[in-house]
């Protein structure tokens, strides 16, 4: 027996009759008892001297050590006994202990690289404490003609690499190791990543760099069909994208920007689906990166920016037209996706006016229709958080091409024109632009029917919302309002049958009398909040509420009622009554307008048997869930108003 040291002899005499008593005591096919020995070898190796260490092998046979290191990671990695998996490690590597790989006898005594090492189990868990274990390990795995690889195709090579171990990495390939580890990963079982993947997951840019210096394949893929790239471009740091890019090209394989993922993307348009900044696109173009290449859905790299938030898509568009400009290439603004859409579409779908306004500048085409035949206005008036300013945007871009006007008047696949779909969706400033640019309201024009008027809103949105309520009324009629002072439209009662749909879909009514009793008599907080709220200069809301709504039409529009309802001094008064009289307001808003339309329809429901002065007599006693009731009574099966 050796002895690094022979002082206090019978100490370390005792020490290794213990150690060889406990060993004998194992049955190591049993990962209990090895459990229970490594925790026993604690008191009895944890005030070893390191100057007396004993030669290992002397006491444990190869495989008996071997589980005990595996047996240490597990210690080390469950935390709760750590410290002695932590101490058995330390204990081995002082000693001294290298391991040693077994022959194949069969194989020109070829070193056994197929083996699951301590390394290997101690990779299966990141933390600190594993990490460090790793370290050690490599101390004593230190064969690095030998790439250990288990049954999964993991190797000694992978773990150097995933945990950042760039001396050992670089000991590996100086010894010939592939970087790209291809034979060990080729196992059926396989579920490894590349050795470049893995370093990359973890941020360890030198052993990055290591890899591509010694040929490491840039277009590899990991399990999920990633290039290295691709990852950088999913959500890695973006210095690492730097690090690939400024390698030496004499010296490293240079990284492309053009292979596509499993789902056809490319990198560029991974960068853009999970938001990359502005300077990972600059750096992307200037190598390469083809703007107009377009994923598995057609959408190019315009068409990501341009779905993107306001102020990235902004900041981008900005960005790729001067990257363009200043590298001389070109774009395709109009080309379209699977759905025939083009950036510009896009752009407008998507509330983006300033990188839709880009895009105008630089010629793109607002007359292109999508899949559905809507051009870039249907799609404005189609959107309900566009404005009249997309409108106005999309007509000044066209005010000087007389050979390409804006084509205010097309129609889609369903027959319809921007201006009904304006209409449909209550998009007042915009029916008041498109009138003013002048859209047909006149022969052509038919008002939108019951089937998608209003059909964008969810009455499940206005329940509990009085600014919401009293919006929808006020909109509905300004809008009918706006057509007919066009001086070329009037109102016929398919039309009116299609607002008291909408009206009796949003209940935007209420009976006056409950209104009353609950705004004014049962609450004289909210009656003096009312009297200090000016509806208009000379009209307080309180004033407003005991109006008879003939006479509160001549001193409101539709538009007063909308503004107010948009106001602070709205929001400001008490939640509960606002919202009752919310729906009061539209009860008085609306009370003319349904009022003129349902004599008619009400005399033919009774069959012409009443005189007029007596069904007047019934009309104004009615409340205009009542009157709505009456005028859709009077619609045929096909939803059409007798006429």
């Amino acid at each position: 027996m050796s002895f690094k040291c022979a002082d206090n002899y019978d100490s370390i005499r005792n020490k290794l009759k213990a150690l060889s008593s406990l060993k004998e005591q194992v049955d190591w096919s049993n990962e209990d008892e090895r459990s229970r020995l490594l925790y026993n070898l604690y008191p009895v190796i944890s005030d070893w001297s390191d100057d007396q260490l004993p030669e290992l092998r002397d006491i444990f046979r190869p495989r008996e050590i071997e589980h005990l290191l595996a047996d240490s990671v597990d210690f080390i990695s469950g935390f709760q006994h750590h410290h002695r998996g932590q101490r058995f490690l330390k204990f081995a590597l002082a000693t001294g202990y290298k391991d040693t790989p077994e022959m194949d006898a069969e194989n020109g005594n070829e070193p056994l690289a197929r083996r699951t090492t301590a390394i290997h189990r101690a990779a299966r868990y990141h933390s600190p404490m594993n990490h460090t274990a790793i370290g050690e390990l490599f101390k004593a795995y230190d064969r690095y003609d030998v790439n250990y690889v288990d049954e999964w195709g993991y190797t000694h090579f992978h773990a150097a690499c995933e945990y950042g171990f760039a001396d050992v990495v670089e000991k590996f390939l100086d010894a010939g190791q592939d970087p790209d580890c291809r034979l060990a990963t080729a196992t059926p079982k396989s579920i490894v990543d590349p050795p470049l993947h893995l370093a990359l997951t973890w941020g360890y840019k030198d052993v990055m760099a290591l890899l591509l210096g010694r040929g490491a394949d840039a277009n590899s893929l990991n399990r999920d069909g990633l290039t290295a790239l691709q990852m950088i471009c999913q959500g890695y740091r973006h210095l690492h994208l730097l690090k690939i890019f400024r390698v030496d090209p004499n010296k490293y394989q240079p990284l492309p920007v053009g292979p596509l993922d499993r789902i056809g993307r490319a990198p560029y348009h991974v960068a853009l689906s999970y938001h990359k900044t502005e300077s990972m696109m600059q750096l992307l173009l200037k190598h390469g990166a083809d703007v107009d290449r377009a994923d598995a859905d057609g959408l190019t790299s315009l068409h990501m920016i341009c779905k993107r938030g306001q102020d990235v898509a902004r900041d981008l568009m900005n960005m790729v037209i001067q990257s363009i400009d200043d590298l001389g290439l070109s774009v395709r603004l109009d080309v379209r996706d699977k759905s025939g859409n083009t950036p510009l579409h896009l752009a407008l779908e998507h509330t983006n006016n300033e990188a839709a306004e880009l895009l105008l500048r630089r010629g793109a085409d607002p007359n292109v229709a999508n899949a559905e035949g809507s051009t870039c206005l249907h799609v404005v008036c189609k959107n309900l958080r566009s404005d009249y300013n997309a409108a106005e945007m999309l007509r000044e871009a066209r005010r000087d091409n007389e050979d390409r006007p804006l084509r205010i008047d097309a129609r889609d696949n369903l027959g319809r024109t921007p201006l009904q779909w304006a209409v449909a969706n209550l998009k007042l400033g915009v029916v008041k632009s498109l009138l003013h640019f002048g859209a047909d309201a006149a022969k052509d024009f038919v008002f939108p029917d019951a089937s998608y008027f209003g059909e964008q809103f969810d009455p499940k949105d206005d329940e509990d919302r009085g600014d919401i309520v009293l919006g929808l009324a006020a909109r509905a009629l300004a809008v009918v309002e706006c057509l007919e002072k066009s001086g070329s439209y009037e109102l016929n009662r398919s039309g009116v049958l299609a607002i008291a749909t909408f009206f009796v879909k949003h209940r935007l009514f209420e009976k006056t009398a409950e209104v009353k009793r609950r705004c004014y008599d049962d609450d004289q907080k909210f009656a003096e909040k009312a009297k200090k709220k000016m509806v208009n200069p000379s009209l307080t809301l309180y004033d407003l509420i005991q109006l008879r709504a003939e006479n509160a039409a001549k001193l409101l529009t539709y538009e007063d009622y909308l503004k107010f309802g948009r106001s602070n001094k709205f929001w400001k008064l008490p939640e509960g009554p606002r919202e009752t009289c919310a729906r009061h307001l539209c009860e008085k808003l609306a009370r003319g307008f349904f009022r003129s339309w349902v004599l008619k329809p009400l005399m033919e429901l009774t069959r012409n048997e009443l005189p007029i002065l007596c069904c007047e007599i019934i009309v104004d006693r009615l409340g205009n869930e009542d009157l709505c009731n009456v005028l859709l009574a009077t619609s045929n099966v096909d939803g059409e108003l007798i006429r």
